[in-house]
């Protein structure tokens, strides 16, 4: 019975142990509370920090048909048929032309969306597009450079500009005036938004490398079949400016469908040349054989050549016939 008792109480003294005090555990990491609240201010700091400096985003959205004669359902190819040629488009084949980087670089030519205007909004730099009170015009830049300064309207006909690029003088200049500096030749014109509330205030024009935007607006477009047997495509950009990505898939869908149209009209074209050097072929092969006939009617003094054939030929089949029945009579006899 003793033994017993000691096994008893050493398994209870094993098992006591193994227990775990949450009060002990809270007790100790509330020692160290300090450190925690040091952690949360500082990462909470660092976190509100961050999103007051990182510029919102907004997204738009358009929905797309390809229109065909007859828009096969049961598959995912999408038949496109003109009077010229006829053949399966895949689905896959139209996401791809919209992704296109020459598409793509005709959108930003066209909206000069190369060019931002930006206003600082706290910490925060918000993208003006068409709101700015401004609007530049580069002269002498190429499509890859990088260019960047700062304008402050001062009056109805004036403006500061600073911070030019490879140059840290201010010059005050008029609205509309060709500008020869170290970055190139440009004119500052003023749009409809200029006025009263954007005097003395900021503004930084940046000129960013075509193909730099071209991969940024592709990379913020995403494009996908609606549906597996709909010839619907939903189209959706993303960009600092609610404004720029509206008119982005606009002038996206413009482009790709003047290039359908000029690609139908290659077509046309080429398919009209084709015929017409087939028809001179012909009519020279015509020509030839036209003036055969005329040299044999003379050779055969003026006899109709077909008339003539059909007389032989009849004269033929008589003397086949007065053949085949002398040698019948030669049997018989």
């Amino acid at each position: 019975m003793k033994e017993q008792e000691k096994e008893l109480k050493v398994t209870s003294g094993l098992a006591e142990e193994k227990s775990i005090n949450l009060v002990d555990i809270f007790m100790y990491l509330l020692s160290y509370w300090k450190w925690f609240l040091v952690s949360i201010l500082v990462f909470g700091g660092y976190f509100w920090y961050d999103y007051c400096k990182t510029p919102f985003m907004y997204n738009r959205s358009a929905v797309v048909m390809i229109k065909t004669p007859a828009n096969t359902q049961g598959t995912m190819r999408m038949n496109r048929y003109n009077s010229f040629m006829s053949g399966p488009v895949n689905v896959a084949s139209e996401i791809l032309q919209f992704k296109s980087k020459e598409l793509m670089r005709k959108v930003v030519s066209r909206l000069d969306a190369d060019v931002s205007y930006t206003v600082r909004n706290g910490l925060r730099h918000d993208e003006l597009y068409r709101e700015s009170p401004i609007k530049v015009s580069f002269i002498q830049t190429r499509a890859d450079d990088y260019l960047s300064f700062q304008v402050i309207p001062v009056d109805s006909d004036r403006v500061i500009l600073s911070d030019l690029t490879g140059s840290d003088k201010k010059m005050t200049i008029s609205l509309k005036d060709t500008i020869d500096s170290q970055i190139g030749k440009f004119v500052v014109e003023a749009t409809d938004t200029y006025g009263d509330k954007w005097m003395d205030k900021t503004i930084t024009v940046t000129k960013l490398p075509r193909d730099g935007m071209v991969g940024y607006f592709l990379s913020n477009l995403a494009i996908e079949q609606m549906d597996d047997d709909a010839s619907l495509l939903q189209m959706s950009i993303q960009d600092k400016s609610a404004l720029r990505a509206a008119d982005m898939l606009d002038m996206l869908i413009a482009v790709y469908n003047e290039e359908a149209i000029e690609d139908k009209n290659k077509i046309a074209i080429n398919t009209a040349e084709f015929i017409k050097g087939r028809l001179a072929v012909i009519e020279k092969d015509l020509g030839t054989v036209e003036s055969d006939i005329e040299r044999l009617k003379s050779s055969n003094e003026g006899l109709d050549v077909s008339t003539t054939a059909g007389m032989y030929i009849a004269d033929a089949q008589q003397s086949q016939s007065e053949i085949k029945g002398v040698d019948a009579q030669l049997q018989l006899m």
